[in-house]
């Protein structure tokens, strides 16, 4: 029996709240400031719902001054999860969101309008990276202890790759979603780079080719 995380209508009403008025407050945020060092413009931002939490409130207190960063499924809102900028204080994790959170794949639209390919990133940033601006369908699991076995019927028909970071932590992920995903392909980064990192270096012709993707179509 599998834990599918469900979720009331009241739950996703109030996901739903909190996304609008994280995402009408990243134009000009330092969240915008962030991602735009990353190399992900505004418009791609706003397409994934990306905000910024300019106070505490409610069930996110602990969140002020992050980045939310929304996973939706075709049924709207289903989690936020809060990345730290750097400059915030009083923060000692990268990550957080609230307690009891349930785990999901983040950007899963892909799994149904993608054609027959899909990587599989460590991160969301790295996802939204390969879907929007290396024109790689991509989903991500939340860190490299995101994955959840029933997570493997997603994939069936598809050929996968996939593109955890290129550290000691990314590589053991690898591995050990490769065990989950046998017919997948593992493609290896460059030592300490993630998607985001060689894009930025690299551009997307870089990243695909770390991929394995042929530009010659």
């Amino acid at each position: 029996m599998t834990d599918f995380p469900r979720m009331t209508a009241a739950q996703r009403e109030a996901l739903e709240a909190a996304t609008r008025r994280f995402e009408s407050a990243l134009p000009g945020s330092p969240a915008e400031q962030h991602l735009k060092e990353r190399g992900i413009p505004l418009d791609v931002a706003q397409k994934y719902r990306l905000g910024y939490v300019e106070d505490d409130i409610g069930e996110y207190l602990g969140a002020a001054g992050r980045l939310a960063i929304p996973f939706v499924s075709p049924g709207g809102v289903v989690a936020i999860r809060f990345r730290w900028l750097e400059g915030a204080s009083g923060e000692d994790k990268k990550y957080w969101q609230p307690a009891g959170t349930a785990v999901h794949l983040f950007n899963v639209q892909k799994l149904h309008d993608t054609g027959d390919q899909i990587a599989i990133t460590e991160g969301e940033i790295d996802a939204l990276v390969l879907s929007e601006l290396c024109g790689i369908p991509a989903v991500a699991i939340a860190g490299t202890n995101g994955w959840k076995p029933y997570f493997r019927h997603l994939f069936s028909d598809l050929e996968v790759i996939i593109a955890m970071d290129g550290d000691e932590p990314g590589r053991k992920a690898a591995e050990k979603l490769k065990k989950q995903l046998p017919d997948a392909r593992v493609a290896h980064l460059p030592n300490d780079h993630d998607v985001n990192s060689l894009y930025l270096q690299e551009g997307a012709k870089g990243v695909r080719k770390a991929l394995g993707v042929d530009d010659d179509e």
